[in-house]
């Protein structure tokens, strides 16, 4: 058997887990490393905490279960291994394959992300007049697409805040990015000049969020 599968890291996919109720394919390869007997697959299940959350095509059971894999001549079976996560959160469950030769055993993994666009929450951030810009990762957790509607200064004084460049001149959060499941942009958010303390606002985020559309997190400059 090939190794363990993480349906969270797997090559040219998107990092992080996926919506639930969607699905993602990774595959798991079965040699015969014997040199005299061949090997015939007699049963595969799978255990453990999730097992209902991953899922085999009938088509590679039943060529598993009458393909016999001559010995030590590089011969291989193909087991396409689906991940449908039923629950947000990470899933895992372990895949069993029981042939003559004894039991091997793989362990799956995968995280599965709410239904909808999510704006990590952040702060409340908190200056004094010698402050430098906080840099901030602006993140969906959600499993769809998160559109960075607008983000704005707003509330008492919006005048003593200003937005700067981040991550060493790499700013990339901007109005109407569309930012993928664990996916993430930078900005930041400091003092404007001539700033007085004490002063206060609130910086607002608008998204396409069906349940929190809005995000606001407080600004404050403390003498």
């Amino acid at each position: 058997m090939t190794a363990n599968i993480n349906f969270d890291a797997m090559q040219n996919m998107s990092p992080g887990g996926i919506s639930v109720g969607t699905s993602r394919t990774g595959v798991e390869l079965v040699y015969n490393v014997s040199k005299k007997t061949p090997l015939t697959i007699t049963n595969i299940t799978f255990l453990g905490a999730n097992p209902g959350d991953f899922s085999i095509p009938a088509a590679d059971l039943a060529a598993a279960a009458t393909t016999v894999l001559a010995p030590n001549k590089g011969a291989v079976e193909l087991l396409h291994v689906v991940f449908t996560p039923t629950g947000e959160g990470v899933r895992t469950a372990t895949l069993q394959v029981t042939s003559a030769a004894g039991v091997a055993q793989i362990f799956l993994t995968g995280t599965g992300l709410p239904q909808r666009p999510i704006l990590a929450g952040f702060g409340p951030l908190n200056f004094f007049l010698q402050s430098a810009p906080a840099n901030l990762g602006i993140t969906n957790t959600g499993g769809q697409t998160l559109s960075l509607n607008s983000f704005s200064i707003g509330g008492a004084n919006p005048e003593a805040f200003a937005f700067f460049t981040a991550n060493n001149g790499f700013s990339n959060c901007f109005p109407g990015i569309l930012l993928a499941p664990k996916s993430f942009c930078f900005m930041a958010v400091g003092l404007a000049p001539g700033a007085t303390a004490p002063s206060t606002a609130t910086l607002i985020f608008v998204t396409n969020d069906p349940v929190n559309p809005t995000l606001e997190v407080a600004l404050t400059l403390s003498p």
